[in-house]
């Protein structure tokens, strides 16, 4: 069980900044509506996503982390809880999840948003396509969840104890304002369920189980709703 660690002003200065660097980055350098600014031939392919990946390790995971190995290792593990107690919560969470979803799937902006792959006019889902855009799918909501329900929470929390959820929810709803308008509310939700959890569980694996399941979910049900759902 990881404890919670002091750091220094100066870190949570320097971390805090990075937020506000990178939550910049990821809406104008990272994202696919973005990056195909700057990257004109990339629509349509699964570059998009490879590049939204690898700069969120960056961005998300390895600088913030040089910045809090200033003071110490990190406080939260990225495993599963290994308690029974702890995975029930967030299986139960999950399945919480699946009428909402359901509920989601039938309106018309969800369809339009989902997957969030979208392939040039023409081009077929397959299996294969599906497997790597879910592998950097999975990638950047790891990055994510590292940041928000990790650096960033378990960073304050020496500083504000149990206020430091609703202190990490603030940044983390602002990457979702793009995004259909109850999934934008429900990011509030799930930053203060995750956060919480993360906090009791001292580790972010429970919370990137779920937001895996719900984006694959998600992507699925989309594709089934939209008959796009690879039939080879």
């Amino acid at each position: 069980m990881t404890s919670a660690v002091a750091y220094k002003p100066r870190t949570l200065q320097l971390l805090l900044a990075w937020c506000a660097i990178a939550v910049m980055i990821a809406e104008f350098v990272l994202i696919p509506m973005r990056s195909r600014v700057w990257f004109p031939t990339w629509p349509g392919t699964i570059n998009t996503f490879a590049w939204w990946a690898s700069g969120s390790v960056i961005v998300w995971v390895l600088i913030p982390t040089l910045i809090m190995r200033r003071d110490g290792p990190l406080p939260f593990s990225v495993a599963p809880p290994r308690d029974a107690r702890g995975m029930t919560l967030y299986g139960a969470l999950i399945a919480l999840m699946i009428p909402a979803l359901l509920l989601a799937s039938r309106r018309a902006d969800f369809l339009v948003t989902y997957p969030l792959l979208q392939l040039a006019p023409g081009t077929a889902y397959t299996y294969s396509v599906l497997a790597s855009y879910w592998l950097c799918y999975a990638t950047i909501l790891f990055s994510t969840e590292f940041f928000f329900r990790g650096v960033l929470l378990f960073g304050l929390e020496s500083r504000l104890q149990g206020l430091a959820v609703g202190v990490s929810v603030l940044p983390y709803c602002l990457i979702h304002a793009h995004k259909p308008m109850p999934e934008a509310f429900g990011s509030i939700v799930a930053g203060y369920v995750l956060g919480t959890l993360a906090l009791k569980t001292r580790s972010i694996g429970g919370g990137v189980l779920v937001h895996c399941a719900v984006a694959i979910g998600m992507d699925t049900l989309a594709l089934i709703g939209r008959g796009a759902w690879p039939m080879h």
